[in-house]
């Protein structure tokens, strides 16, 4: 289940709709689960992804609530619980991250990613070598203007 579809809460009956977000509730979890997973649908697969990925989401909409207890109640004092729900937040994405990075690392065969070889790879090293080859070739003070 890549991406989650959209759907009308209004719809559905039974017994599992009592504990089931709001339809708009509902709408910012599916926005932030798309965000997520656009493109990246095969590095999110394992459970503790989907996990993590769960609670990313979950925490957002837990934000959105408490903003509107302080538009209904401007006089709230909401600091700590936004703070602590952005920290939850935060945790799970860098938990997410970290387990993205172990894979990467896993598939480079534990090397890890060297910025010298991201240097000269790069689609731009052959214009910045021409460069350096000019401004050798100048003699010094070239490019300065006389006053």
């Amino acid at each position: 289940m890549a991406f989650l579809k959209p759907l009308r809460l209004s719809t559905r009956r039974g017994r599992a709709v009592a504990s089931v977000l709001s339809q708009e509730e509902y709408n910012i979890y599916v926005e932030t689960w798309t965000h997520f997973m656009e493109g990246r649908s095969d590095e999110y697969s394992a459970p503790e992804d989907r996990a993590n990925l769960h609670r990313i989401c979950m925490e957002t909409v837990i934000q959105w609530r408490i903003m509107m207890q302080k538009m209904h109640k401007p006089s709230a004092n909401i600091a700590t619980e936004y703070n602590q729900a952005g920290r939850r937040r935060q945790t799970a994405r860098e938990s997410l991250d970290a387990r993205r990075a172990d894979r990467i690392a896993a598939k480079d065969g534990g090397r890890g990613t060297n910025i010298a070889e991201v240097a000269g790879n790069s689609a731009a090293q052959p214009k910045i070598i021409d460069v350096q080859v000019e401004s050798a070739e100048k003699p010094p003070g070239a490019n300065e203007q006389s006053l």
